[in-house]
This record gives structure tokens, C-alpha cells and sequence, in this order.
């Protein structure tokens, strides 16, 4: 007689159960080391990325340092090349300063 609130499983079936349930766990177990090495490669990518970005700040800081560089020592050679330029006009060459001072030799 069946009992119609009980399911009667035979011996193979629960074998096959275990078999699946196992399978199951192993496929979660395998997922979750999956789920773990991705994690560690993004927290080694994001190491590299701020590894990145922090070298990238000091090229930047000592680009801006040679660029400002640079920027002085551009105003003080046109500077020097203005004073020397009004400097040859204003003073007479020496074959002038002659002929204003005959009794001086150069």
C-alpha cells in the first residue's frame, strides 16, 4: 500500500542524489575560488593602477618644473639680449672713443 504523503526513493535514485548534490558543491566550491582569484587580480590591478597614477603625478610635478624652468631661462636670455643690444648702441666703439679722447690709446 503507498503512502501518498511519503515519496519513496529507491537506493539508486539517492545515489544518483548524492551524486548530483556533490557535483553541486563542487561546482559552487569551484566557483567561489574562481570568485576569489578575480578579487585578487582586481586588488592587484588596482594596486597597479595607483602605482600608475602616483608616478604619473611626479612626471607630471617635474615636467611643470622643467617647463617653468625653461620659461626663466628664456625671459633672462631675452633680457641679456636687450641689454646687450642697448649697451652697443649707447656706448661709442672704441674707434669713436678715439677720436673724442686722442690721448687715450686703446
Amino acid at each position: 500500500m503507498k503512502n501518498p504523503g511519503k515519496f519513496v526513493i529507491s537506493d539508486t535514485e539517492g545515489v544518483l542524489a548524492g551524486c548530483e548534490c556533490r557535483c553541486g558543491c563542487c561546482q559552487v566550491l569551484q566557483h567561489m575560488e574562481d570568485v576569489k582569484m578575480r578579487e585578487m587580480q582586481i586588488f592587484d590591478y588596482k594596486k597597479k593602477i595607483a602605482e600608475a597614477e602616483t608616478k604619473l603625478k611626479q612626471q607630471q610635478i617635474l615636467y611643470e618644473a622643467v617647463r617653468s624652468d625653461r620659461n626663466l631661462y628664456s625671459k633672462n636670455l631675452i633680457e641679456s639680449q636687450v641689454r646687450a643690444v642697448t649697451s652697443a648702441v649707447h656706448t661709442p666703439s672704441s674707434s669713436q672713443f678715439r677720436r673724442h679722447h686722442p690721448f687715450l690709446t686703446l
